[in-house]
């Protein structure tokens, strides 16, 4: 089958008959809307709209995708134009809609112009306000509470991931090290600010390859793990390890053991922060004992 035909078959076959049959429920029983508008990677304004509703057919809570409609303008006004364009022309009853799900910004929320404001106002006065979307609520809790920590622990991600993307050699020496520590080496990823989910999972990436970073944050272990350069005339001690992968590790062991204190030196190439490491380190601790 190519590709033409492909998308013929979801688009008018596929996407047409679970849409008719999702129209021919929610045209009888209550339903809810769970309403966001987000940039595509084509850099176009989409609101998606997906209804909730009890199926009498599956006797269970059905969450469907209604429709995705492309905006100009991201306002009250024009998202419930498009909103009232979409009822209409799907033929659906503002009296079975109870309720919508959206975000607490003033476009979607506010208590003068808001769209659900306007929604009530207009067409459907029953709608219960069943509030913001609780992931926002969570992250901007989650926000507040780590205020005074100053962004540290985002700070040392942020440098871990800089520091591992334009370096190569940092790269080979976090894999090196991971390999002998028995640690699945995986590059140092970079968390979504307005997501507090993304801050959770990269730094419990980090914290599962947190030997292997304390030890090359070490300020010697960086040193030897530098391969030669072409057409040098230094003979510092480069060459006693080598070309890149032939480290002396007892050479490396012998510093960490000979008094060097890591957290008066933990700056490799001048990024890496420690009140990072500490922070991080005390909810590694939680996290363990949890």
């Amino acid at each position: 089958m190519d590709r033409t035909s492909a998308s013929y078959k979801l688009n008018y076959g596929v996407k047409k008959t679970i849409q008719d049959e999702v129209l021919e429920e929610i045209r009888s029983v209550p339903f809810s809307l769970n309403i966001d508008e987000a940039t595509s990677k084509t850099y176009k304004r989409i609101l998606g709209v997906h209804v909730s509703y009890w199926s009498e057919k599956l006797q269970r809570t059905v969450v469907q995708h209604l429709a995705a409609l492309e905006v100009v303008s991201v306002t009250a006004e024009s998202l419930f134009k498009k909103l009232d364009n979409l009822f209409e022309k799907m033929s659906l009853p503002c009296d079975n809609l109870i309720s919508i799900l959206m975000d607490s910004c003033a476009v979607m929320r506010g208590s003068k112009n808001g769209l659900e404001k306007l929604i009530r106002d207009r067409r459907a006065p029953q709608i219960i306000d069943i509030d913001g979307d609780s992931c926002h609520h969570v992250h901007n809790a989650s926000k507040k509470f780590c205020s005074p920590f100053e962004h540290w622990v985002e700070g040392l991600l942020s440098d871990l991931h800089t520091d591992h993307r334009w370096s190569a050699d940092m790269r080979d020496g976090l894999r090196e090290i991971s390999i002998i520590l028995g640690i699945h080496a995986s590059r140092s990823e970079r968390y979504i600010p307005h997501r507090w989910l993304s801050v959770l999972d990269v730094s419990l990436d980090t914290l599962r390859m947190w030997d292997a970073f304390v030890i090359l944050s070490h300020p010697g272990v960086g040193y030897y793990l530098a391969k030669p350069r072409p057409f040098s005339t230094s003979t510092s001690r480069r060459q006693q390890c080598g070309h890149r992968g032939a480290v002396n590790w007892d050479l490396v062991y012998s510093h960490l053991v000979a008094g060097y204190d890591p957290r008066q030196q933990l700056r490799h190439r001048g990024t890496v922060n420690y009140a990072g490491f500490v922070l991080t380190s005390s909810l590694a601790t939680a996290h363990g004992s949890s």
